[in-house]
């Protein structure tokens, strides 16, 4: 669920139906031992754990999407102590204090919601915004839990190599699509929130817009100087052609 700060940290093992659990095929990206099994509960998340230690969040589990009643909404995670019923719900996601965290949603319709005027989307990954997550990858629609976890374990081989978190999410997208796999296997994954940003440098990453845009104007300026000053040259010396033989 968690990755640790300071190591290229994060592809967590995601549920499958059936209560089974598969394991990430990325050895690049380890999780933390808080994300594996016991921790993964209501009272751990919201109570225990250091969230400051962590870069990306990772949830792989079962998401409740209430249209009529987005506050409802929720993750569902073991419950970790009497007092809680293991749903991570909108109001205590909101509650956490991510800051600047990455969080991953491996779990079904985690980006759409209910549409309210003058609110937007009122989805789980609003929530996160909310606490303060710097940028949410989910779900617009539901998934196969195996399917999930192959996009997600392709996402993190990209990630670990470098690439912004769009860049990493695009890349894994143009694999499946290569493999002729069904869209719905893939292209319901979306990046909100800042998705150029990359948590692990190292990597080739394209340059900002403003960066290539520069670029390109500094290219045009070289090529069309020469290009004018030759103009000129033969406007004004219309026998220098002659001379230069």
């Amino acid at each position: 669920m968690v990755s640790e700060r300071g190591s290229p940290a994060g592809s967590p093992r995601s549920c499958r139906r059936g209560g089974q659990e598969r394991g990430s095929q990325n050895r690049q990206l380890k999780p933390s031992q808080e994300g594996r099994r016991g921790h993964r509960t209501e009272h751990f998340v919201k109570y225990e754990a250091d969230l400051s230690r962590f870069t990306i969040l990772h949830f792989a589990a079962h998401a409740l999407v209430d249209e009529n009643y987005p506050g409802r909404s929720g993750i569902l995670l073991g419950a970790g102590s009497g007092e809680e019923d293991g749903l991570l719900q909108f109001r205590d996601i909101v509650g956490l204090d991510l800051g600047g965290k990455i969080v991953v949603l491996s779990a079904c319709s985690s980006a759409s919601g209910a549409v309210q005027r003058g609110e937007g989307v009122l989805s789980l990954a609003r929530a996160f915004f909310q606490a303060g997550a710097h940028t949410v990858v989910g779900s617009l629609w539901p998934l196969r839990d195996d399917e999930a976890a192959e996009m997600v374990d392709a996402f993190y081989e990209h990630l670990s190599a470098g690439r912004s978190v769009s860049g990493a999410l695009q890349a894994a997208q143009l694999e499946k699509i290569r493999n002729a796999e069904p869209a719905a296997a893939w292209a319901g994954f979306t990046v909100l929130g800042d998705g150029d940003f990359v948590p692990f440098p190292g990597g080739v990453s394209r340059p900002p817009l403003w960066q290539r845009g520069w670029f390109l104007a500094l290219a045009a300026v070289v090529i069309l100087v020469p290009a004018g000053f030759l103009v000129h040259r033969r406007r004004t010396r219309p026998w220098a052609p002659l001379l230069d033989r």
